[in-house]
């Protein structure tokens, strides 16, 4: 599966220590280069050196990232930046903006909270059973609201 994340996925995933695992097949891990250099904490480069993918917008994306920054209430850029990559591969939005996941559905891109990645990751097998769920404690007792 292609997952296409915002900064707040990836904090999410480090804190509750599931990088590696999320950087395994069967899922294809991105941002678009616009969002790169936000990654702090994971560090882009981190993020790279475990397999994530940075991508570029084309420019039919670049044209509907113009428009969508045109709207007076609006996610950030970078975060729509996210979603025009996602929109374009055909790929999941993880992402826990909810005004981000509610234009994304409105175009039909398929979304995912840190709490459904985290499902998908133990469904698929890539977690053991009860680890999705033991990892959202962790990030809510840490103040994440997944």
């Amino acid at each position: 599966m292609r997952v296409v994340c915002d900064t707040g996925v990836w904090i999410d995933l480090k804190a509750a220590g599931l990088l590696p695992k999320a950087l395994k097949a069967p899922l294809e891990m991105a941002v678009p280069d616009i969002l790169f250099d936000e990654l702090e904490d994971p560090s882009g480069e981190e993020l790279v050196r475990r397999g994530m993918r940075v991508m570029e917008i084309d420019r039919g994306g670049m044209r509907r990232l113009q428009e969508l920054a045109q709207c007076p209430v609006r996610p950030g850029i970078a975060d729509l930046s996210a979603l025009i990559l996602a929109e374009s591969l055909g790929a999941v939005l993880a992402t826990r903006d909810g005004a981000l996941a509610a234009l994304a559905r409105r175009r039909g891109v398929k979304v995912f909270g840190t709490a459904d990645l985290l499902a998908w990751m133990e469904g698929g097998g890539l977690l053991k059973q009860g680890e999705a769920n033991r990892a959202a404690q962790r990030l809510r007792a840490a103040g994440r609201n997944v």
